[in-house]
């Protein structure tokens, strides 16, 4: 071995393990520098607040990392005297404890009900056959605090159920046609009388959504006072941000007996940790950045290490079991999440379960963008209607990604022998199958061949008669929309289709204009799910390539954009395949098309992932030598050392989660290190290619120091090549994401730009 060699990884490893130990002061720090906004009338700047409230970051290493959604049904979840719920009165101490964490990190805390509330200023009008009434509610010390409401009331003596919110005067008025009392309160950024409630009860923190929500229930207060009203069935709706406050409203005031939170986003409907920049939606660093009072600014202190709350949203949802809850999302809603909400909807479920009130918990995800309709009105209603008592007809809910590890061992009947497998590390790299030294490229084919019978005994066998018809005239919504044309950039929609002329998907190739054999970067979006290859996400990077020459060819992955329903009983119609495999086939012929393009140069073609993308860039690089070189951004973790102990998602997030692998799921918990291929031996069967390996330090989805062994690992495979220099690792003081990371950016284009020129 190389001495010199030996003394920079050490080097290396005493540098990186400085870093690790301040790493999450560091991260702060960073954090802290982003934030911009900088508004005195809508919110104090986190700087401002960090100084004056003393507050500082949580001792992360004391707090348990959960990378998967917070389980509803554990006292003391991730701590050794953690206990199963299994009673109603464990799950009862179980919501005292997830109120106190929600309070603390999310919400802030709220004063009690402030007594006897007076109606001042009414009015009343008729609107045709319904009474519109007007008035003001005031209440608190001094009757400071007030809450203008307007209400609209069908004829009769009721009494009437009630659907109240904040916005959506004219959709919610459908409610009316159905015998409910329409009830909007000044809840609303434009109408907001609850903004002067942290002045009058100074004593609480409460951010600005739950001040809204606690406004809410002070409108209950009124509503219980009137005849007219049927207590038992009083609901909440509200869009967008006001969805988010419809749930906290419910989750907190147990006199709210149906909430439908619409397209609530992050604090709505999806879980924190699923959206992160990864998942391209509304990530937490940018939604506590563009609107710091939204919720309590200790959940900041998040940003980066999502895994680290000990509550979720699914915990605040859990707070409105019993009782009818119903999460409304469009499938590509630009600050949605359709995965991330199913997760959730399916971690509530179990509390509803335990309940007994199973139909009292609903989901509605459709087609279409971030906005409040009228059928997605009715849908509510129904379901409120349903789970009242008041219809016997039950909604039915449509799932996309009704995966399941279990489910999938059922269709596919597969069933593997653990103890063939033996137990590896990196250092058996260069071992042959009889313990033997792999010493030149001969050996080294050899052994390569071996590991990629291995990885396609993972991603299964494509069937012969595999299609995918796409439905026409699908509404998508915003969120799916593909970067546009411009003056310097051409761009040109390509139909892809397989080797037997079936239709496959769409791609889209951006290029130079007035530019001819140029290289094309095929570029593999991560697990973003309601946007895929996006404007928003994509169009910053785009002009980064082509003002360097290079052309991108971007397409949805499956199970993302416009192909979410391509991964809707993916194996109940393939349980044999995988949706990876179905990934990087999809990349062969992304390859394949490629090649007919007269202005293309047919020997660079590479390939560029980021997240789950980068992994398979990398497996889809192994099959295909047309690929003349690949480059990961966040793309994996070591898959024989992502233990649940190191708090990461692992191989659980390709077996478990996504779907994208799951025999990897029998090696869960405690087998991992038997796993017959790792990413050392992937990236040293592309050699001698170039590969670039961008690994940020703090990557919440990595471990970076396994990240660094596993690709020290497979350089020893390029210097059998003599090429070394073919294999880049980068470990940038930077996290886990790609909109508007110029840094991470520059320097995937700039190794595309070096390797192009050569």
């Amino acid at each position: 071995m190389n001495p010199k060699r030996v003394f920079k990884s050490f080097l290396f490893f005493i540098l990186l393990a400085a870093n690790l130990y301040a790493g999450d002061r560091q991260l702060f720090l960073k954090q802290t520098r982003e934030w911009n906004y900088d508004d005195p009338n809508k919110g104090t700047p986190y700087a401002v607040w960090l100084s004056s409230s003393g507050e500082l970051p949580p001792d992360f290493d004391t707090m348990p990392s959960l990378p998967f959604a917070p389980d509803l049904l554990m006292l003391n979840e991730g701590k050794p005297n953690a206990v199963p719920v299994t009673t109603v009165e464990q799950w009862q101490q179980k919501k005292a404890e997830m109120k106190t964490e929600i309070m603390k990190w999310i919400t802030g805390t709220v004063p009690s009900a402030p007594g006897k509330i007076k109606v001042k200023e009414v009015t009343e009008e008729k609107d045709g056959v319904n009474t519109l009434r007007k008035l003001k509610l005031v209440f608190g010390p001094k009757y400071a605090a007030h809450m203008h409401v307007q209400m609209l009331i069908p004829p009769g003596k009721g009494p009437f159920p009630v659907l109240m919110g904040p916005t959506g005067w004219d959709v919610m008025k459908e409610a009316n046609n159905r015998n409910y009392i329409v009830c909007m309160y000044a809840g609303s950024d434009k109408d907001n009388d609850s903004w002067e409630y942290k002045d009058i009860w100074p004593e609480y923190d409460f951010s600005d959504l739950m001040r809204r929500a606690w406004g809410a229930s002070r409108v209950v207060d009124y509503l219980y006072t009137l005849k007219i009203v049927d207590k038992s069935k009083i609901a909440i709706t509200g869009h967008s941000r006001n969805g988010k406050q419809a749930l906290w409203a419910a989750a907190f005031d147990e006199r709210i007996t149906g909430a439908a939170p619409n397209c609530g986003g992050t604090f709505g409907e999806n879980l924190i940790r699923y959206s992160p920049d990864k998942y391209n939606t509304e990530p937490l660093r940018g939604i506590t950045g563009g609107y710091p009072y939204w919720a309590n600014p200790r959940v900041r202190f998040f940003v980066g290490r999502e895994y680290k709350l000990p509550v979720d949203m699914n915990s605040i949802q859990s707070l409105v079991a019993p009782r009818a809850l119903v999460l409304g999302t469009a499938i590509n809603d630009v600050g949605g999440g359709p995965w991330g909400i199913e997760q959730s909807y399916f971690s509530v479920k179990r509390v509803y379960n335990l309940l007994k009130k199973e139909d009292n918990l609903s989901m509605l995800p459709r087609f279409g963008g971030h906005d409040f309709s009228k059928p997605a009105i009715d849908f509510y209603l129904d379901f409120f209607d349903y789970a009242w008592g008041r219809s016997t007809k039950k909604p039915e809910i449509k799932f996309f990604y009704n995966y399941s590890f279990e489910k999938w061992k059922q269709l596919s009947g597969d069933q593997i022998n653990l103890a063939i497998y033996p137990v590896k590390t990196t250092d058996d790299l260069l071992k042959d199958d009889n313990g033997n030294l792999v010493i030149d490229k001969k050996d080294w084919e050899k052994k390569k061949a071996g590991i990629k019978n291995q990885i396609k005994w993972a991603i299964g066998t494509k069937p012969a008669n595999y299609s995918f018809t796409p439905v026409p005239n699908r509404d998508f919504g915003q969120a799916a929309e593909k970067p546009l044309a411009s003056s310097s950039m051409g761009l040109s929609e390509i139909t892809v289709n397989d080797s037997t002329g079936k239709y496959l998907y769409i791609g889209y190739l951006y290029y130079p204009i007035n530019s001819k054999n140029y290289p094309v970067v095929i570029y593999l979006n991560p697990l973003a799910h309601s946007t895929g290859f996006n404007r928003e996400m994509q169009a910053p990077m785009l002009k980064m390539f082509i003002e360097k020459g290079i052309a991108i060819f971007g397409m949805d992955m499956i199970g993302c954009g416009k192909r979410v329903e391509e991964v809707t009983d993916f194996y109940a119609k393939y349980p044999y395949w995988t949706k990876m495999g179905k990934m990087i086939d999809d990349v062969k012929c992304a390859v394949d098309v490629l090649e007919t393009q007269s202005s293309v140069n047919k020997k660079k073609i590479y390939v560029f992932g980021y997240s789950m993308g980068g992994a398979v860039a990398l497996c889809s690089t192994v099959f295909d030598d047309r690929i003349s070189g690949v480059a990961t951004l966040c793309g994996f973790t070591p898959l024989r050392t992502a233990t649940a102990e190191k708090g990461i998602e692992g191989i659980y997030a390709y077996s478990h989660l996504q779907g994208l692998l799951p025999r990897l799921g029998y090696f869960v918990n405690g087998n991992e290190s038997r796993i017959p291929f790792d990413f050392n031996e992937i990236i040293a069967s592309i050699a001698p290619r170039p590969v670039l390996i961008d690994a940020p330090l703090w990557d919440e989805d990595a471990v970076v120091p396994d990240v660094v062994k596993s690709v020290e690992s497979a350089k020893k495979v390029y210097e059998i090549y003599k090429k070394a220099d073919n294999l880049v690792l980068k470990t940038p003081d930077d996290w886990n994401h790609i909109v508007y990371a110029t840094e991470l950016q520059n320097e995937i284009t700039d190794f595309f730009v070096g390797i192009s020129s050569k």
